[in-house]
Formats: structure tokens, sequence, C-alpha cells
């Protein structure tokens, strides 16, 4: 397991001057690495704890090349997803789990999102819209 402290300027180099925290970042992936470094600058002394080596085949960085997609944080509805939501419900591994005592309050949620993606035409709205920055009309 590899543990190292950096100042900014290099690896396994432990910060001199008093930082108002010492936090600890997991995972040496792009989005960890990053974080450090936002961290850094921001004055906090940072260790970062990769259980390999960072960017090795068990990164989550390694599959993706380190790339980020601006579009895909945003979880996007598509025409007909409903019919797939029981087929995913009944996967106990799958992608989508729900605890049941919370449907109440995620029902409105989920609704809304599933009407997102009714039309083709919804879904190009959402689309524009997250890279415009600007809200949809319903």
């Amino acid at each position: 397991m590899l543990m190292q402290e950096t100042d900014g300027r290099g690896t396994g180099i432990q910060m001199a001057e008093k930082t108002s925290k010492h936090i600890v970042v997991i995972g040496g992936g792009i989005v960890g690495v990053t974080a450090c470094r936002a961290l850094l600058m921001d004055g906090h002394r940072v260790t970062l704890v990769e259980p390999g080596t960072p960017g090795g085949t068990q990164a989550a960085s390694f599959g993706n090349a380190a790339f980020l997609s601006p579009a895909s944080i945003l979880p996007m509805s598509m025409p007909g997803l409903w019919r797939q939501v029981p087929g995913y419900l009944a996967d106990r591994k799958g992608a989508l789990t729900i605890r049941w005592r919370h449907l109440p309050r995620l029902l409105p949620w989920l609704l809304k999102f599933l009407d997102a993606g009714r039309t083709p035409a919804k879904v190009e709205r959402t689309a524009a819209a997250h890279v415009t920055g600007k809200r949809t009309r319903r």
C-alpha cells in the first residue's frame, strides 16, 4: 500500500508550513490526484492512499485512460428506459438498487427522471441545457 505526503512540488515531501487541515484522499486515480492537488493549493496537508501503483491496472482511471466525460456526470433518461427498470431491480447486483422503505421519498424524483427521457426531443433539450447551463422547459 502506497502512502505519500506531498507539498505539491514532488512526491514524498512533507509540508514544512502549518496548514489548516490534514486530509486523507483514498485513491490515486485522476479524481483522487486532482482532489489532492486542489487541497494542496488550498493550503492543506494531504496524504494520498492508493492500494497499488498509482494509475495501475487496479485503478478506476486505468480503463478510461483518465478521461472524464462531462456528459457522463448527468444521468440521462432515455425513451423506453422504464421498460428495463423491472429487470434492473430484479438483479441484486445490478446498476439500479432501491431500498424499498425509501421509495415514497424517491418516487417523485424517479418519475421526473423517467419523464425527462420520455421523448427524444426531451433528451436533446436536457443534453443542450447541460452544455449551456440553462434550465429546460418541461
